[in-house]
């Protein structure tokens, strides 16, 4: 779910098709579970402008799968649990390593959008160079049916621009609970709410320094 690092660390200059389709995979899985992209080999799509679309999923594919294969994940994953348990979050209701691993996709996302203010700009205007029709073309490519459906809610996405509010604690607990609530969880609220803020701040404090030295996902 980490939009913003995916981004940051994939990018192409002069390249909103392929920048766009860093974020698809997390898109297209949110707006119905069943759409996963497997086997998919960008040489195969019918135009330049598909092929970089698919490149961008592509790549977001790969480097999903080296993040959750590398240090940093393993390393941070286990110190967030650690501040799931000083916190009381490591019981019934809430499942530590869902919880863990949910923070620190969108916390990555949080600290590069207030290091670098002109990233996220910047996202949201790639994401806004892409067209009805290059979107709809690319979900024939890879068999994905309801393209308008899925248009209304890709423009949702890129007009409200939700992931700033990543940047205070009351909305990214909000983002949170969101997420938990569409995958049946129980969501932070009553006293976990005051707790699990501050939890967040120290859990920024903490992941800040490890983020600025990633070289990529």
């Amino acid at each position: 779910m980490n939009f913003l690092g995916h981004y940051y660390f994939d990018r192409q200059l002069q390249n909103p098709l392929f920048n766009t389709g860093l974020s698809l995979p997390d898109l297209f899985t949110t707006f119905n579970r069943k759409w996963r992209i497997r086997h998919i080999n960008a040489a195969d799509a019918p135009t330049i402008k598909v092929r970089f679309l698919t490149e961008g999923c592509c790549t977001h594919l790969e480097s999903d799968r080296k993040f959750h294969q590398s240090s940093f994940f393993n390393t941070q994953g286990k110190m967030l649990k650690e501040l799931l348990k000083k916190y009381q979050f490591d019981k019934l209701p809430f499942r530590p390593f869902f919880l863990s691993h949910i923070l620190l996709e969108l916390l990555v996302d949080r600290i590069l959008m207030k290091k670098f203010p002109d990233l996220l700009p910047l996202y949201y205007t790639d994401l806004e160079k892409v067209t009805q029709q290059q979107m709809a073309a690319l979900q024939d490519f890879l068999g994905f049916s309801n393209i308008d459906g899925f248009w209304k809610f890709f423009k949702r996405f890129r007009e409200h621009q939700f992931l700033f509010n990543y940047q205070n604690n009351k909305d990214f607990t909000t983002s949170i609970n969101h997420i938990f609530s569409r995958v049946k969880q129980p969501v932070i609220q009553g006293a976990y709410y005051t707790v699990f803020s501050q939890l967040l701040s120290e859990a920024e404090m903490r992941l800040t320094p490890e983020v600025l030295n990633i070289q990529h996902l």
